[in-house]
């Protein structure tokens, strides 16, 4: 059977076990992340200070590394809730820890619960899966060695087949058969320019690799002004990326929160980008309600068709451009 994240080919006992969602760091301190690059989807989006955090679903491969591992927020959890998934952070915003003690579909797997022997019957009684490693500082070492964990929780694991699938999947080798030259363009680097809210600006890059057949990540370093490539610890390699999704939604600051916390509109829908085998299309994406999966749809209302492989969804807010560039322009290690 197919994966109903990848929609590569994934053995029956596997489809069936419960995902694994993972809140990673996205801060500097955390470079390179572990594990981000056997995800079969990661969510990318901002919290307090304009700091990107992923969340990062396993099932199709389980590393033994993924981290560091940070606190939850409202908006991941609403973008979690479909795949009733482990949910494992450490800490969270006190309206993300609320709504994780209450919702229903997800396993709440808290470091901080678990460590002071707080966690509920649902949840495991055991945190030696967990661990922080040496060479960083506190809290940018803490990880989780997931194959442990899903032993751990082997009697949790099984829930049958997912409710909600995340996108259709179509096998091909170039383009979608129902995509034409009047809704498609050939890209070979997509930008992203982020404008902070302390008026400086955040820029990421994602280049086509021919040779992959595969978007690589990677980010523009202020301090040496080079594009430096985003890499998987786990593999010393550059993450690669089969399906590019690029969403823009609402972003607000909200009122009064101390810590200057952000709220992103999951319930809505919205523009998108999507990129794939070298090429973009625009759409739109749609999310009803969070038990809902995110639909993905091209510009006459189709639903998109993935091609086979793991999918990265980049959620912007309106503020923030998205730049597309052919092969005849400029790579960013021209810039």
């Amino acid at each position: 059977m197919k994966s109903p994240f990848t929609g590569l080919p994934i053995a029956k006992n596997v489809a069936l076990k419960r995902p694994i969602a993972v809140m990673v760091d996205g801060s500097k301190a955390a470079l390179p992340q572990s594990g981000l690059q056997c995800a079969s989807v990661v969510f990318s989006a901002s919290v307090e200070g304009d700091i990107p955090r992923y969340m990062a679903v396993f099932l199709d491969e389980i590393p033994t590394k993924v981290g560091p591992i940070r606190s939850a927020r409202p908006y991941y959890i609403d973008w979690a809730c479909p795949y009733q998934p482990f949910y494992v952070h450490c800490g969270g915003s006190p309206k993300a820890l609320e709504r994780l003690w209450n919702e229903k579909g997800i396993v709440n797997i808290d470091y901080i619960y678990l460590i002071n022997g707080k966690g509920r019957e649902t949840e495991v009684s055991n945190y030696q899966f967990f661990h922080r490693t040496k060479d960083r500082k506190s809290p940018h070492n803490l990880y989780i060695d997931l194959q442990h964990f899903q032993k751990e929780v082997s009697k949790k694991s099984a829930i049958g087949e997912l409710h909600s699938d995340i996108a259709n999947f179509s096998a091909y080798e170039s383009i979608p058969h129902d995509w034409t030259p009047k809704n498609v363009s050939l890209i070979h680097n997509l930008e992203i320019t982020r404008k902070q809210l302390l008026n400086h600006k955040k820029k990421i890059f994602f280049n086509y690799s021919k040779k992959k057949q595969k978007f690589e990540r990677l980010f523009y370093c202020e301090e040496s002004k080079k594009w430096q490539p985003h890499m998987d610890q786990n593999t010393s390699d550059i993450i690669s990326i089969d399906n590019l999704v690029v969403i823009e939604t609402g972003h607000d600051v909200i009122k009064g929160d101390l810590k200057g916390r952000v709220m992103i509109k999951t319930l809505s829908r919205g523009k998108a980008w999507f990129c794939m085998n070298g090429f973009m299309t625009k759409g739109s994406w749609l999310k009803i309600t969070a038990d809902t999966a995110i639909r993905f749809f091209d510009l006459k209302g189709q639903r998109i068709k993935f091609k086979p492989g793991n999918i990265w969804i980049e959620v912007i807010s309106r503020k923030e451009k998205v730049k597309i560039l052919s092969a005849s322009e400029l790579s960013p290690q021209s810039h």
